[in-house]
């Protein structure tokens, strides 16, 4: 998905947003994807639900799972369901939203 720590870092710094962890004070910037599709390069891509883009070394504190963290992004509140490395430097963060 990202192919150095270094665009992972431009990423983060242009389409980052803060979230809250677990209802805050503390957060972490992600990259949100949240809806079912992305559009890149004027391609639309189909993924399967909402999931976010972090550094590693910015979500070693969180657990996933089914008592996973809650992160808030934009106002909307998600169940931290998995952290895929990418091997890069980043993680997948696989989100589920609450209802």
């Amino acid at each position: 998905m990202i192919d150095t720590n270094e665009t992972l870092g431009f990423l983060l710094e242009d389409f980052g947003v803060e979230a809250l962890i677990n209802g805050g004070p503390k957060t972490i910037v992600v990259d949100p994807f949240l809806d079912g599709s992305t559009e890149f390069n004027g391609e639309t891509i189909d993924h399967s639900g909402p999931f976010a883009i972090a550094a590693v070394a910015d979500t070693e504190a969180l657990a996933a799972g089914d008592q996973g963290d809650t992160l808030t992004i934009n106002g909307t509140d998600f169940t931290l369901l998995a952290i895929d490395p990418d091997g890069q430097g980043g993680v997948v963060l696989r989100l589920e939203e609450q209802p």
